[in-house]
């Protein structure tokens, strides 16, 4: 058995399923992945359909969103088919072994900011309230 691996970023929000494999319900989740050629920016990219099942592709579909970067490795299958227009193509299909999220989500960055802005104007406003106390500073406790 060959193991690829392949870094993209997500065409699109994954999608996860509940399929009945063998009497049992199991989660499978489905993406594609735009993988750019670095050697040459003006070739077109390579699309790839991944395929996650159970916890893999629960995570991949709960954190993870159209642009994010994703690491992957897995079996790789190639199949051919016939296009509407009746033109040939093919096909790259990965079934994922194992994934890395690569940088920042791009949906939870305005999020991240939102709360990071919400949690120092809390700070900010504590910090205001503590000064505003009249602890007795000037007075002696033990006098």
């Amino acid at each position: 058995m060959q193991i690829s691996v392949m870094v993209g970023n997500l065409v699109a929000d994954p999608v996860t399923l509940q399929r009945n494999v063998k009497g049992v319900q199991t989660s499978v989740t489905h993406f594609t992945l735009a993988i750019n050629d670095t050697r040459r920016p003006d070739a077109p990219a390579t699309f790839v359909r991944c395929t996650a099942w159970r916890g893999a592709g629960e995570t991949i579909q709960k954190y993870a969103c159209k642009g994010r970067g994703l690491l992957v490795t897995g079996t790789v299958k190639a199949s051919a088919y016939t296009r509407q227009d009746g033109s040939n193509a093919a096909s790259l299909d990965l079934n994922v072994q194992d994934f890395q999220f690569l940088g920042k989500n791009p949906a939870n960055q305005a999020t991240q900011v939102a709360a990071a802005t919400t949690t120092a104007m809390a700070t900010a406003a504590a910090a205001a309230e503590y000064d505003a106390v009249d602890n007795g500073a000037d007075e002696d406790p033990w006098a």
